[in-house]
């Protein structure tokens, strides 16, 4: 027997039907308990009553599934294309994955200066924090800079994170980082400027010029 609007059935008072299938029939209908609309309120035929309480999702169950299906694609997406280039907005979102091939470090790391674009840190510990770096190689090791800014990742090294890795197209060599302090940043910073293009004396980025940058320099471990 199908159900007309205006019917209650218990505490639930149908509203609409919804649709017809080949064993029952879909209501939407009014918790006037709960003070909420419900559906699907359902009458199956072949048990020859009405079907709720378990079925019965209301509009704030189906809005907290559609936010976490939306938050769980979101999450997903992040987790699979982040860090990503760039030093604005979105592009500074730090990423969790490093990718690449774990290879033993090279006895020198000029050759890599031949490379177009950043390279790829990952530090060690928790949380998981990936970056990209512009970089200049040198016989012993990597040089990185960075803004005097109070900035998460050298704050972390400086806290005793200094282990990491550092990615190069498909390879990744274990490393760890050691800030240079002082006037010994200076001969870094130049050639760290050379390599990116950045002048020394002029700001970058924000008030402070590159000379008055902090350098990590990393050595393989």
């Amino acid at each position: 027997m199908a159900l007309s609007p205006g019917t209650s059935l218990g505490p639930y008072h149908v509203t609409a039907k919804i649709g017809k299938g080949g064993i029952g029939e879909v209501y939407q209908a009014r918790d006037t308990k709960l003070d909420q609309t419900t559906t699907p309120f359902g009458r199956d035929e072949t048990q020859g009553g009405d079907q709720h309480g378990g079925r019965v999702m209301d509009n704030r169950t189906i809005a907290g599934m559609a936010v976490g299906v939306v938050l769980l694609v979101g999450v997903t997406g992040w987790v699979s294309t982040a860090p990503y280039l760039g030093n604005e907005g979105l592009a500074r979102t730090p990423g969790v994955i490093i990718g690449g091939t774990d290879t033993p470090a090279p006895s020198t790391f000029t050759g890599l200066n031949d490379a177009t674009g950043p390279l790829i840190m990952k530090l060690s510990g928790f949380p998981p924090f990936v970056v990209y770096l512009s970089y200049a190689g040198t016989p012993e090791g990597v040089i990185t800079a960075t803004r005097p800014d109070g900035g998460y990742w050298a704050q972390r090294i400086r806290d005793g994170a200094g282990d990491g890795w550092l990615r190069f197209g498909d390879e990744t060599y274990a490393m760890r980082a050691t800030e240079v302090l002082g006037d010994a940043r200076i001969p870094m910073l130049e050639q760290w400027s050379a390599r990116s293009g950045m002048p020394m004396d002029t700001p970058v980025g924000g008030p402070e010029p590159l000379r008055d940058w902090e350098v990590f320099f990393w050595t393989p471990r």
